[in-house]
């Protein structure tokens, strides 16, 4: 068992109102295992409160510092994170010149997990510890996410990106090798392997991935939304309406629904 002093934020759902934000400015926290073996907060709360409940456990003088709950990031590109900041004059050319170039390095396992390690570093090294995480259309982009994941014990909700035109060819979706399958019928096959073997260890999410890169017209597929796993807790997450022309565009390939889709939960 340790003890950590600092200033702590955090949140009391024991008070009115509930989960209320409490900042303690002098404050301590205390973990240690249960009964599993797990290390589990053991109490928090002001240091005058509960320096005399804990005698002789070790306590670390964090001065100046604060301690909080973990962050939660909830929209991150996990392929664009060495191209964050790149010069363009609008999205598409940025997409075009810099993003699109990025991604096709993802279709290698040694590269996907260099990049994994670094990205998770990177999170646990701003404060998230769970974050919904867009990756590629490359099933490896999205192992190597989740294997690095739980190495790091994050909480993680991603999955395949859905994309089936408006892109490079090598960042398309795949059809079947052998051929039986189009690439649609293919990414919807590799999408419930990878929520059969992640899912549970790592949270789940299929995320369709920049509108006009997704059209769909069988009705038992994915696009507009069909896909419909039997996995509690998984689901489909969508990305558009960020510009006039996405929408506009989005409007020209789904003309009969363009103004009438729903929002989507990430719990399905």
């Amino acid at each position: 068992m340790k003890a950590y002093r600092a200033a702590i934020l955090r949140f009391a759902p024991e008070r009115e109102p509930a989960h209320a934000a409490v900042f303690e400015a002098d404050g301590v926290l205390v973990v240690g295992s249960n009964a599993d073996g797990t290390q589990v907060v053991q109490a928090v709360g002001p240091y005058r409160e509960l320096k005399d409940s804990f005698p002789g456990v070790e306590i670390e003088h964090l001065t100046g510092r604060i301690i909080a709950p973990g962050f939660v990031d909830m929209h991150i590109h996990f392929p664009q994170t060495n191209v964050i900041g790149s010069p363009a004059d609008g999205l598409l050319p940025w997409l075009e010149k810099y993003t699109f170039p990025a991604e096709k390095r993802f279709s290698a396992p040694e590269y996907s997990a260099q990049e994994a390690t670094f990205f998770m570093a990177e999170l646990l090294r701003n404060g998230v510890t769970t974050a919904l995480a867009f990756a590629t259309a490359h099933a490896e982009s999205v192992d190597a996410l989740f294997s690095e994941a739980l190495h790091q014990r994050l909480r993680l909700i991603s999955g395949l990106c859905l994309m089936d035109r408006h892109a490079p060819a090598d960042l398309l979706n795949r059809a079947a090798p052998d051929g039986t399958l189009d690439a649609t019928e293919q990414s919807l096959i590799d999408s419930e392997a990878l929520l059969q073997k992640w899912h549970g260890r790592a949270v789940w999410v299929m995320p369709s991935h920049r509108v006009l890169r997704r059209v769909v017209q069988r009705p038992n597929c994915a696009g507009p939304v069909r896909w419909r796993p039997n996995t509690p807790g998984s689901g489909l997450r969508r990305m558009w309406r960020r510009t006039p022309m996405k929408s506009n565009g989005r409007a020209s390939c789904f003309p009969p629904r363009a103004a009438t889709w729903p929002p989507m939960p990430i719990s399905a």
